[in-house]
């Protein structure tokens, strides 16, 4: 009895002692109107561009453009964290059509703290479109 309670004794003083778990980093992304196949002709009414923007929301880093391209062309977004340093990378594939058309490119990343600069990328016209600096602080 004597050593079953020293046993949790320890556990619970190792419980609390431990160093906090790292935050998970949570990324989604969406793709809406042509860009979201490589067959894509969904959307292809024009409409104004709109350029590439970040905001933070609480601990999310928001991304967001509208754009008009090439038919038949498919968007992917993706991500790395360096350091201090935040990339986002669209990558469009596909041969494209002969017609034009619209697609917005939304990403967020959740769980991260601190300050960072993010470099957002495009590989077609291999663009860098927009860099911010951010301090993400926890959410009250």
């Amino acid at each position: 009895m004597k050593t079953l309670v020293i046993i949790i004794i320890i556990l619970i003083i190792t419980l609390i002692i431990m160093p906090p778990t790292k935050n998970e980093v949570l990324f989604n992304y969406t793709i809406t109107g042509c860009a979201e196949t490589d067959n894509g002709m969904t959307t292809r009414a024009l409409k104004e561009d709109v350029n590439a923007s970040i905001t933070i929301t609480n601990d999310t880093i928001n991304y967001y453009r509208g754009l008009n391209h090439q038919c038949c062309k498919k968007a992917e977004i993706s991500y790395t964290v360096n350091d201090s340093i935040i990339n986002i990378y669209e990558s469009w594939s596909g041969e494209g059509c002969r017609c034009m058309c619209y697609s917005e490119l939304k990403a967020s990343i959740k769980g991260l703290k601190g300050d960072y600069t993010i470099k957002v990328h495009e590989n077609l016209s291999n663009t860098l479109l927009i860099t911010e600096s951010v301090s993400i602080k926890n959410p009250t």
